[in-house]
């Protein structure tokens, strides 16, 4: 139990000391995943329908912007975008095709998501519930140190009471 406590403040130490290195570790990681196994929008897999969910949610598409889509490897389309980076009614998974057919062929700020980036769009909602966060992992680390200290004084206790 110790051991994962010093984890945990470890893990928050680096988070507030090192955010530049967090940030990019974290943008690092978005791309590789669109780059690696991004499928497109009719995919099942489960970073496909994550990154499904993002576009249509955030109104957003790609790490930065639809450009990060170009080196999906897992991606097979003649389209500049997916279906979910276009302007779509409804939400994941039950949203319509887009709203403007041309918009996989042809985005534009009109019909699409293609100019704005899924990270911002991520952060600030990370950053939207940033005290909840702070505050449940405040309670869990305060319920975790009170179970370590009432496991000690057990330890102790029973020492005391055996017979030698």
């Amino acid at each position: 139990m110790v051991v994962i406590l010093v984890i945990e403040i470890a893990s928050v130490v680096v988070c507030v000391l090192k955010w530049d290195w967090v940030e990019s570790q974290l943008k690092s990681a978005l791309q590789i995943s669109i780059n690696d196994q991004y499928a497109g929008s009719s995919a099942r897999d489960p970073i496909s329908v994550a990154w499904n969910y993002a576009f249509v949610t955030f109104h957003c598409c790609g790490v930065y912007n639809s450009t990060d889509l170009s080196s999906a490897k897992k991606w097979n389309s003649t389209n500049k975008i997916p279906d979910t980076c276009c302007i779509v009614t409804g939400n994941f998974p039950d949203q319509s095709g887009p709203t403007d057919p041309s918009c996989p062929n042809k985005p534009t700020t009109g019909n699409s998501h293609a100019h704005k980036g899924c990270y911002e769009s991520i952060l600030d909602l990370i950053l939207q519930y940033n005290d909840y966060i702070i505050g449940i992992s405040a309670a869990i680390a305060t319920l975790q140190i009170f179970t370590l200290v009432a496991a000690i004084v057990i330890a102790r206790t029973r020492n005391k009471i055996r017979p030698t």
